[in-house]
């Protein structure tokens, strides 16, 4: 088993591994109930939610109070989850246990007041082929309404972060997946599929991304697909935070949206 806290969230990374239980192997599409959560896993930690499904390249999983969704490019794949508790309506901080599966999993949004207190976790498969993934979703209730710096941040707070911080406004037409690259004060749209993004408008308001480690959230106008922060800046990508937009359905959407950072 593998503990996750999400490295872009400013919480701590363990490891902890243990034989893998040839049972979990058995394709999620089975009839049969769900292992249930973990109890919970120290002071103030508290079970979400268990996921279960299968995995082929990248699965996007949305949690605001007790409803969890899957997003992404396997979204359309057997996947099963077994809510434990709501995420509250507070800034606490999300973490994940990956109990089975090859690849990576993180949380890469954080709930605020900014997203409408909704979470969200990243799975990733390195491999060729689709393997099952089983994880757990905790939330830290005791780390609540502090930042890296142990600092509150309430509503109020929330809102003087946003005022100190900066912000991109982006909007255009996406056929299929685009990423947006920002760093400092250049946007960069990438079409990754389909056809070329087209009548696209930017705007930063504030200072520029920084170069230090910031969070990325995002406000969603328009758009009928997923919007999702797959990089958050750091040092090891330049301090560049990548969005991406995955329109599943045929022909271009039209998109609206931003990126908030403090």
């Amino acid at each position: 088993m593998t503990l996750h806290r999400s490295m872009f969230t400013r919480v701590r990374r363990a490891v902890i591994t243990m034989p893998v239980l040839a049972g979990l192997c058995v394709a999620t599409s089975q009839a049969g109930a769900l292992p249930a959560p973990q109890g919970d896993r120290g002071l103030g930690d508290r079970a979400l939610f268990t996921w279960t499904g299968r995995v082929d390249r990248e699965v996007l999983i949305v949690v605001r109070g007790r409803d969890v969704s899957t997003h992404g490019f396997d979204a359309a794949l057997p996947s099963r989850t077994r809510v434990n508790s709501a995420l509250p309506r507070t800034g606490a901080d999300v973490f994940v246990v990956l109990n089975d599966g090859r690849g990576d999993v993180d949380v890469i949004e954080q709930p605020s007041a900014r997203n409408g207190y909704q979470a969200v976790l990243r799975v990733r498969d390195p491999r060729g082929g689709a393997d099952v993934y089983r994880l757990t979703a905790y939330v830290d209730d005791y780390g609540g309404g502090r930042d890296g710096r142990g600092v509150g941040r309430g509503i109020g707070r929330d809102n003087d972060r946003r005022d100190q911080g900066g912000s991109l406004s982006w909007s255009g037409r996406v056929d299929d997946v685009v990423e947006i690259q920002l760093s400092g004060r250049r946007v960069d749209a990438i079409t990754r599929s389909g056809n070329r993004v087209s009548d696209v408008n930017t705007d930063i308001r504030g200072r520029g991304l920084p170069n230090r480690n910031v969070t990325l959230s995002i406000d969603v106008r328009s758009g009928r697909g997923d919007i999702a922060v797959v990089q958050q800046p750091s040092a090891w990508n330049g301090y560049t935070a990548v969005i991406r937009i995955y329109d599943r359905r045929s022909g271009a959407a039209y998109y609206d949206f931003t990126a908030y950072w403090d």
